[in-house]
């Protein structure tokens, strides 16, 4: 595959979700680099906190629309 898709460079994490990754190939080609992470993000740990925010921001506006009818509904009870 690597020839098939003229590959000329396989880079690879320090920090990966999944190990499984044939590696043999681009090593003996010498096109195979490993670059260190800094941090230990993955794409699910990124997806957790997608997730996570946006039920936050759901809460949040249930909150806010709770409060704007309670607002409302104030405002309405003063005019009459």
């Amino acid at each position: 595959m690597i020839t098939t898709f003229n590959i000329s460079l396989v880079v690879h994490g320090t920090i990966a979700e999944n190990m499984d990754y044939a590696k043999e190939d681009s090593m003996a080609m010498g096109i195979y680099h490993r670059l260190e992470s800094p941090l230990d993000i993955t794409t699910s740990s990124i997806i957790r906190r997608i997730v996570a925010n946006h039920e936050a921001y759901q809460v949040t506006n249930v909150i806010r629309r709770l409060c704007m009818q309670h607002l409302d509904s104030s405002t309405v009870h003063i005019l009459r």
